[in-house]
């Protein structure tokens, strides 16, 4: 998905967690854009990400997560998917090229549904 979008790691674990998995997903480093629980806004006991901390027109961005609760301040850039815990079969993340490789085309993605 690096050719087609700008893609950020913005994850609730510690970066102490998350930097052994994302580098295990993106050996290359070819998304270099990292963020981690520091960078979340505690709502209610919960880590959410608030997408406008990216400085990046919210029309332009999506989030893909387990858990809508981590996307609840901009509800309609989420992308759900199913979990990933205790699921060895998962292939989430192949399933899902084809909902983004048609977002590269499109100017404004809150409007797809």
């Amino acid at each position: 998905m690096c050719e087609l979008f700008e893609v950020v790691f913005f994850t609730a674990s510690t970066s102490n967690y998350a930097e052994k998995v994302l580098d295990a997903l993106d050996p290359e480093h070819r998304a270099p854009y990292r963020l981690y629980r520091q960078h979340c806004t505690l709502i209610n006991c919960e880590f959410v990400k608030d997408l406008s901390q990216l400085g990046r027109d919210l029309k332009d961005v999506i989030i893909v997560d387990n858990l809508p609760s981590c996307y609840s301040l901009q509800p309609c850039n989420g992308i759900p998917i199913l979990t990933w815990i205790n699921n060895k079969s998962d292939r989430e993340l192949d399933r899902l090229s084809s909902i983004l490789e048609p977002l590269s085309k499109v100017s404004y993605v809150v409007d797809i549904g």
